[in-house]
């Protein structure tokens, strides 16, 4: 029996103040990354600066990549510490 799953998802104690401002920081830098792939492709409809798309679209791949990186990290490390946390209730 997995006894961790409570821990990791349905704890109301995890409701804290920071908890809620890595949650907004996720989706803030969600949503400037769609606002970036928008204001790409305005550009390459509108506007005929190759140069300009493609720097922008070298720049958007590699926040891309980092950006899922960090993401995964952050998830990674937070899982980690709620199993050690689980593991020192015992």
């Amino acid at each position: 029996m997995n006894k961790l799953l409570p821990v990791v998802i349905s704890n109301p104690g995890k409701k804290s103040l920071v908890y809620k401002a890595r949650d907004w920081l996720m989706a803030a830098l969600t949503f400037s990354l769609w606002m970036g792939l928008f204001f790409k492709f305005y550009l390459f409809i509108f506007e005929e600066n190759a140069l300009a798309v493609s720097m922008i679209t070298a720049t958007l791949a590699k926040l891309v990549v980092l950006g899922f990186l960090v993401t995964f990290l952050v998830f990674h490390c937070w899982a980690i510490y709620n199993r050690y946390l689980y593991n020192q209730r015992k």
